[in-house]
């Protein structure tokens, strides 16, 4: 996630969560959405539901695993990306 150094990473273990309150509001909700349509359940929480949660099973596949991660990248990007490009729209 180095590629997105405004969002925070925090966790330990299996839980794991990234901060978005350095973007609009809505980004969190934007990432949870786009996570839940490629396949991916994630929740939100913290102060104004800014952070996205990542807490697999404990006995979760390495594959599974790598997986969620793609998940989780690919709607990051898809989601930034649209902001971006409102963000240029706007000026």
């Amino acid at each position: 996630m180095k590629q997105y150094p405004n969002i925070d990473i925090r966790g330990i273990g299996l839980i794991w969560g990234l901060d978005f309150s350095k973007f609009e509001p809505d980004i969190a909700a934007e990432v949870q959405k786009a996570c839940y349509e490629r396949g991916l359940i994630v929740e939100r929480v913290g102060r104004h539901d800014s952070v996205v949660k990542v807490m697999p099973p404990l006995n979760i596949s390495n594959h599974n695993l790598r997986r969620g991660i793609d998940i989780l990248r690919e709607s990051i990007a898809s989601v930034l990306t649209l902001q971006e490009e409102k963000v240029v729209q706007k000026i």
